[in-house]
This record gives structure tokens, C-alpha cells and sequence, in this order.
């Protein structure tokens, strides 16, 4: 893995054409609305913190009249939301540190580049992670030695791959941390971790109270494994279910029905009733 970044005499102003996106950065979303903060201060006052690009040779050729030109092309290192909102400012040249890297130096560059200014969320750190180990060939504790950080790190984030697409999107998109996301591992039911995840949501847990909501869970998981001898299999999405109907009741009373909701809970077998009049609409 060869890289090499010295900022002394390397800086250098380059179109903003001739760089490409790197197929190895490891920030997979962009936030609209950051880019369109970033892109009114470069306007006012221009590109502070230079780009990282590498000069690359597979560019092919133009024609200018009779002549073939080989054009100077570079592929970004790190700096993609810098270079989104230069050319969103309209500038045609940006601010560069050309570096001598290849495939695998630029993906780890890119990497450290992101973890430093902690723009990547926990999955996209992972995925980096993981990506680098599959390239370089090289195993969690030389990864950790070359990022500069612990080999626990490295398994912490590559660990939470482990959790579907659609648990990671609601992750996010519920503003669960890290810490909260690494408790919920320890449920082997895709179903019941997606209950667990809302209901974090919903009572507003801290990383504490969802890792002693975790312990809770699994103890009355082993001690249903211990008295009926088999292990009991979506029970939380049973409740899952059971939450549903409460908040379907609700929305209906909230639109002036006055449903009546009856619940029976038995050892083996939750009961409900419903009572929904056809005309009666309260006012």
C-alpha cells in the first residue's frame, strides 16, 4: 500500500473538470442542505482547507484541431463535499495537494480523512473498514495500526454489518447512537431488534436505559427458554403487532370515533376487542 501526502511546495490550483470522483470514499450520503452552507462560505471566502487528489493516466486523449492532446486528469482522495460546493459556487479552479498513492494508499487516505473530521455515520465507517481489510488483504489489528486507532474500534464498526439495510436506515434516521446500535446486536431476531429500535425512539432511551432494556429482553428471553423448554420465536413482534392496534386506536379516537378497546392479556394469548360505532362521529 503506497502513499505519500507532503503539503510543502505541493499545492497547486487545478480545473475543476479534471477531477473525478474517488470510487473509494467511503461517505456514501451528502447532505443538501450542508452542501449548500459550505458552497455560500467558499463564495464569500474561497476554499480554506485544500483537496487531495492523485494524478491518474487512463484518461484517454482529445483532439484540439489536428493535434491529440492527453489532458491532465486527477481523481480525488478526499474533499468530495469541497469540491460539491466549489462547483455549486461556480469556481472553476480549486486549491489541491497532489499525492503520490495508489489504489489502496487513496482508499486508506480517504478513510483517515473522513474519521478525522467525523463525516462519516458508524455504517459507512464500517463498510470503509471492511473494504480496506478485502483490498489490502490485511487483517483488524493492521487496519487499526494504520488508521491510528485501537483494533476494538475496527471490530465495533465492522460488527455492525451485521445489522439488515433497513435496521441501519431507521438507525439513522431515528438519530440512534452507536452505542445503542452495538446493545441491540445482542438479539439474534432481525424482528424483535426493529421492535426494540422503535420503542427506543418512542421512550426517548438513553445508550444506557437500551442496554438495560437489552439485558431485560434477554432474561425473560432465557427464562421463557427455561420454563417452556423451547425457544420462543418473534415474541416481541407479537407486541410489535399489539403496539400497532394501540396506535390505530388512538388515530380513530382522534378523529372523533369513539372506538372502545378492550385487552385481555393471558398466558398464552392476548385478546382484544374492538368496538367501533358505524354513525356515531363525536363532535
Amino acid at each position: 500500500m503506497e502513499y505519500d501526502v507532503r503539503r510543502k511546495d505541493k499545492l497547486v490550483l487545478l480545473p475543476v473538470q479534471s477531477i473525478r470522483p474517488n470510487p473509494s470514499q467511503p461517505r456514501r450520503s451528502f447532505d443538501a442542505d450542508e452542501i449548500a452552507n459550505l458552497s455560500e462560505s467558499i463564495r464569500k471566502v474561497g476554499v480554506l482547507s485544500p483537496l487531495i487528489v492523485r494524478k491518474v493516466t487512463d484518461t484517454g486523449c482529445v483532439r484540439i484541431g489536428n493535434e491529440a492532446v492527453t489532458p491532465e486528469q486527477y481523481e480525488l482522495i478526499a474533499g468530495e463535499r469541497r469540491l460539491r460546493a466549489a462547483m455549486r459556487a461556480g469556481l472553476k479552479k480549486v486549491p489541491c495537494i497532489i499525492a503520490r498513492s495508489d489504489d489502496n494508499g487513496s482508499a486508506l487516505i480517504a478513510l483517515t480523512e473522513n474519521l478525522q473530521r467525523r463525516e462519516l455515520n458508524c455504517f459507512e465507517q464500517g463498510f470503509a473498514m471492511q473494504r480496506l481489510m478485502l483490498m489490502t488483504e490485511s487483517t483488524q489489528s493492521e487496519l487499526a495500526e494504520s488508521l491510528g486507532i485501537s483494533q476494538s474500534q475496527v471490530a465495533n464498526k465492522v460488527r455492525l454489518l451485521r445489522l439488515s439495510a433497513e435496521e441501519r436506515e431507521m438507525i439513522l434516521r431515528l438519530g440512534i447512537s452507536e452505542r445503542q446500535a452495538r446493545a441491540l446486536l445482542r438479539i439474534e431476531s432481525k424482528g424483535d431488534r426493529i421492535f426494540m429500535i422503535k420503542r427506543i425512539a418512542e421512550r426517548n432511551m438513553s445508550a444506557a436505559e437500551t442496554e438495560k432494556a437489552v439485558d431485560l429482553f434477554l432474561k425473560h428471553q432465557s427464562e421463557e427458554i427455561k420454563r417452556t423448554g423451547r425457544r420462543v420465536i418473534g415474541m416481541v413482534d407479537v407486541r410489535f403487532f399489539v403496539n400497532s392496534i394501540d396506535n390505530a386506536v388512538k388515530m380513530i379516537r382522534k378523529a372523533g370515533i369513539n372506538v372502545d378497546a378492550k385487552k385481555t392479556v393471558g398466558d398464552e394469548y392476548i385478546e382484544i376487542n374492538l368496538t367501533i360505532p358505524k354513525n356515531k362521529v363525536k363532535c
